[in-house]
């Protein structure tokens, strides 16, 4: 997607989750269902912009996967606080809630 910016995410899924990596500042990651899903930040800022279709819980892990913030958010566009190199791991239902 989006060549003329250099491909600036990838996305990749299975049947129950998906990976996206995003590689440039403000682009919005779309998170279109509640599969578990994982925003890797390869930026050099330390934010990503995600668009939820649905109300999400999401824990933000430094490169070390630490837990550095939890959050619920959604539906819409919001911008999240991950570190650099660092991800958020987005889930949707209520058992992955927990």
């Amino acid at each position: 997607r989006h060549p003329e910016a250099n491909y600036p995410s990838l996305a990749a899924e299975s049947e129950d989750a998906r990976i996206i990596g995003v590689y440039a500042e403000n682009t919005v990651a779309e998170v279109p269902d509640a599969k578990h899903t994982v925003v890797v930040n390869a930026t050099g800022c330390p934010g990503l912009v995600l668009e939820l279709a649905v109300l999400r819980r999401m824990t933000v892990r430094d490169t070390f996967g630490v837990k550095v913030a939890e959050r619920a958010a959604g539906p819409g566009i919001t911008r999240v606080e991950v570190p650099v190199s660092g991800y958020v791991e987005v889930r949707g239902n209520d058992r992955d809630m927990r």
